[in-house]
């Protein structure tokens, strides 16, 4: 259901976990999430032992970024915290972390390596302090779940370090002298803290928390080179700041920094946000791919402002399914002038406005196990809990994905087949007799769609969007979207153009388009008539990629191509969504900009 401005909801779906288990072949939703938490849960390498998590919260120096003190541990927490409430079931691995985290517990309350008098320093206080803040909110997602005593109590002792050291940070001196270059170890490792002591504050009406929580909120700005995931999590918890004690100055400064997100250039075209804020945008990063699609449907759900939905669809159908590897993990791909995955140069100290990033670029890809692939599986039940709201006796259906509602008197299942036949069908599981209204958004991406009622042998087509009758069990409300080509202008280069199918970009990989990354490449140009009515054509035959997983049959096209090495020998391409990556080899890279020849 769609939140309410002052009343903090938290969704509760154990009817969703009836998706993941009764419809036969699993949609692209429920395929992602299912790829993710076996990887968590059963995958390597690395393997997630409780012994492996936990040596941040120790400390044990064995594994990378430790320093960060409960950053792992915190977030395979509340990952499978939430995925518990998700589905109904408990998990070994999160009953042996929330056995081991209260004794491994400092005095003071934190966890990790000493956090000393004196200065703030970028370590260990400002790394100890990141990884806290991932454990608090680990340990409230836990209490909600499960109702632990023992996990409350931690997050209390850990929520009493926070208050009794704020005075040590929340000053204008550190965040002045911790808003330059630091990228990971920067001020949004104190300000991000923000979520869990909001969270703590609902759970125990402890007005310290809530004072606290109000002046990290007062410092979250945005700046150049800035580490975008502690950033997006720090407006996300204003968001929840503003839910649960009625403030709205909170919810207005959340909403204008989502905005200035986007007008600073920050946002990619393929709803993309990159590790850092320009001007060192070098790479993605998992983690704010998954704060950006969390932090627009949260903004839906306060504000109503479909610019919010459709912000999130699209980072979901582009952005986001690209990052997630093949194996389950989500991680990093290089940002190249040409579109992800290739070749960068390293920039270096003196770059640009002269601020040094602490990232560490690798060309192409990499797995990020150590954060990105639990963040994003923390994602999932957001996004599940998006596909439909409820007003009333109205019940909408807001993203054409897989998903469960259930009201007091008629329960709905979304099946989407989307990818492969551009349509989705809501069914009913269960009606009380009562007339309903069901409302079907129209997205951007579409022409108007096109809604047909079948119960029993009677099929009627609908017009409009709506449809208000007497809903029996086994009705079906059919659903086709018609699916727009679109072409989409490169923000600085003006002779760039990108294509998108529906709501998927597209762009061609060496795997399916070999021609188009013959040398020279830089002089290929693509011909498709007017970019206001591209012309597009029918895929190339490639029978053995077109139903690998994750493929998007139905978004599938030809592009013309005329070779900068051999133009008197034109070829066809091959477009396919990018959200194609992970059934695909994780290194590929991908060209989502084209030159035409007819500009």
């Amino acid at each position: 259901m769609m939140a309410v401005f002052g009343r903090s909801t938290h969704w509760n779906i154990p009817v969703l976990a009836l998706l993941l288990v009764s419809t036969g072949r699993a949609d692209d939703l429920a395929a992602r999430y299912r790829l993710t938490l076996n990887r968590v849960l059963q995958g390597a390498p690395p393997q997630y032992t409780a012994d492996f998590v936990l040596a941040d919260a120790v400390p044990r120096h064995v594994r990378r970024f430790t320093q960060f003190s409960g950053d792992v541990s915190g977030r395979c927490i509340e990952a499978l915290a939430c995925a518990e409430r998700l589905e109904g079931q408990r998990y070994a691995l999160l009953d042996e972390l929330l056995s081991a985290v209260p004794k491994l517990q400092k005095p003071d309350g934190y966890f990790g390596d000493d956090f000393p008098d004196g200065s703030i320093r970028p370590f260990p206080h400002m790394a100890l302090l990141w990884g806290n803040g991932r454990m608090l909110i680990g340990l409230v997602e836990a209490y909600r779940t499960r109702r632990d005593p023992a996990a409350l109590a931690t997050a209390r002792k850990l929520g009493d370090f926070v208050v009794r050291i704020a005075p040590r940070l929340d000053r204008d001196d550190v965040m002045k002298e911790f808003s330059a270059d630091q990228h990971a170890v920067g001020y949004i490792c104190w300000t991000q803290i923000l979520e869990g002591m909001v969270g703590l504050y609902e759970l125990t009406r402890d007005a310290r928390y809530l004072e606290v929580a109000r002046g990290m909120a007062r410092r979250v700005f945005l700046h150049a080179g800035q580490h975008s995931h502690g950033f997006l999590t720090s407006v996300r918890g204003m968001v929840q700041l503003a839910a649960v004690t009625g403030e709205r100055e909170w919810l207005d400064r959340a909403a204008g920094l989502w905005k200035e997100v986007i007008t600073s250039g920050n946002l990619l075209p393929h709803g993309c946000v990159p590790e850092a804020f320009k001007p060192m945008i070098l790479r993605d990063e998992g983690c704010s791919e998954a704060d950006w699609l969390r932090l627009s449907l949260a903004l839906w759900h306060a504000l109503g402002d479909p610019a919010y939905l459709d912000a999130a669809e699209h980072a979901w159908f582009n952005e986001f399914a690209m990052n997630q590897f093949s194996t389950g993990d989500f991680g990093h791909r290089t940002i190249t002038p040409e579109g992800m995955g290739g070749v960068i140069t390293r920039m270096s100290r003196t770059a640009s406005t002269g601020a040094f990033s602490a990232v560490s670029v690798a060309a192409g890809c990499a797995r990020a196990w150590w954060c990105c692939t639990f963040h994003g599986l923390r994602a999932f039940p957001d996004v599940l809990a998006s596909v439909f709201r409820v007003r009333g006796d109205e019940i909408f259906y807001d993203l054409p994905l897989g998903g469960i509602v259930a009201t007091n008197g008629l329960t709905l299942r979304a099946r989407s087949s989307l990818e492969r036949d551009a349509s989705c069908r809501l069914e009913v599981l269960h009606s009380d007799g009562a007339p309903r209204t069901l409302v079907v958004r129209q997205p951007p991406w579409a022409d108007p769609v096109e809604l047909t009622v079948r119960s029993g042998a009677d099929v009627q087509r609908v017009q409009g969007l709506q449809v208000r009758r007497v809903w029996k069990r086994g009705d079906v409300l059919d659903i086709r979207y018609p699916l727009r080509t679109r072409v989409l202008r490169h923000p600085d280069r003006t002779n760039a153009v990108a294509f998108a199918v529906g709501p998927w970009i597209l762009g061609v990989e060496p795997s399916g388009s070999p021609a188009f990354f013959d040398e020279p490449r830089g002089q290929n140009r693509v011909r498709v008539g007017s970019l206001e009515a591209p012309q597009l054509l029918p895929p190339p035959m490639t029978e053995a990629l077109r139903f690998s997983r994750f493929a998007v049959p139905v978004a599938h096209r030809g592009l013309p191509l005329i070779p900068g090495g051999y133009p008197v020998q034109p070829q066809v391409v091959w477009l396919r969504p990018i959200a194609e990556q992970a059934g695909i080899r994780d290194e590929t890279e991908w060209v989502i900009w084209f030159v035409p020849a007819n500009p």
